[in-house]
């Protein structure tokens, strides 16, 4: 049963309700975009494993097809009242949180919060319990760093690396305040322990301001297989270190 409801788990999760599998290998239910029962189907094939297709509007693709849509049509329905609240609650500015595409779900009344790859597509939709501050992505998808798809090209741009996506958006805001927001690029990791080792290449050759509330997450980094050149410690608490990443070959090292 387990590798049967794999496929259908990332629908799950956000709200898509499933009914019985058909003879056809597939589960049939009531399409999320249109509406029309049982024209949207979910194959379970292993070929084609996850696809969706609705036989009354269109809608068709792969799983992160899916989660882009939803995204899309989720952010048409979210009113503008809706989203200054939850910008009160936030104490994030309503026009930062519409900038990176924070809406409500249309299937679950969940926040969204997008994750968008290097491409600018989509590669994780994350759902945000208001009631209980509870952030999570979606189920069988990867982690990823927040606000990659606006990571410059610039190698001479500094980047502010903190821990958390509502940091982010917070930093995002002050740096749009002072004017500032075209000198640093901003790179967000989902939370405490979460860095993953293959995310150092965004960080090579580049400027780092590490900027997080415990000193065991900018260890991690450190030790990820890059040296680190320490230009100064800027401040304490939260922790912030400004180093200069750099590849190199043999044991990971820490030059002072």
């Amino acid at each position: 049963m387990e590798d049967v409801l794999s496929p259908v788990k990332p629908y799950l999760f956000h709200g898509l309700e499933v009914g019985e599998i058909t003879s056809s290998q597939q589960y049939q239910t009531a399409c999320p975009f249109c509406e029309k029962t049982n024209k949207f189907t979910i194959s379970l094939v292993k070929e084609n494993a996850g696809v969706f297709n609705c036989f009354s509007c269109g809608s068709s693709g792969n799983t992160y097809s899916f989660l882009a849509q939803l995204h899309k049509e989720s952010k048409k329905a979210t009113s503008k009242e809706s989203l200054v609240e939850f910008a009160k609650f936030k104490k994030i500015p309503s026009a930062i949180l519409n900038l990176h595409g924070i809406c409500k779900s249309i299937l679950t009344n969940k926040w969204l919060v997008p994750i968008w790859g290097r491409t600018k597509s989509i590669v994780n939709l994350l759902s945000y319990e208001q009631t209980t501050n509870i952030l999570r992505g979606t189920t069988q998808l990867k982690q990823s760093l927040y606000m990659l798809e606006s990571l410059s090209n610039d190698h001479s741009r500094p980047i502010l690396l903190v821990e958390g996506h509502w940091d982010a958006l917070v930093l995002d805001f002050i740096l749009h305040r002072i004017q500032k927001k075209t000198e640093y690029d901003i790179l967000a990791v989902p939370g405490a322990n979460s860095f993953q080792p293959n995310w150092l290449e965004y960080l090579d050759d580049r400027e780092v301001y590490l900027i997080f509330d415990h000193p065991e997450i900018m260890k991690k980094i450190l030790r990820g297989g890059y040296c680190a050149q320490f230009a100064s410690i800027l401040a304490c608490c939260p922790l912030i270190l400004r180093v200069k990443m750099c590849a190199v070959t043999g044991p990971p090292c820490v030059r002072r």
